[in-house]
């Protein structure tokens, strides 16, 4: 596995390496933060919508 990450350094060179460990780094912490702002909202529920799941049967 390290000669392998020794022969991308070499192919691809430092800039390409650290372009594709810095993005999903940044993806991870967005979602993160997003789940966590989602998470933390109040839900609020229009009359509109509690009318519609009153009247459908269940199944």
């Amino acid at each position: 596995m390290a000669t392998a990450l020794d022969e991308a350094k070499k192919a691809a060179g430092p800039e390409i390496i650290n372009a594709t460990l810095i993005i999903p780094l940044c993806l991870i912490v967005a979602f993160t933060i997003l789940f966590f702002y989602m998470k933390g909202r109040n839900k609020k529920i229009s009359p509109a919508t509690e009318n519609i799941i009153e009247t459908q049967p269940l199944l």
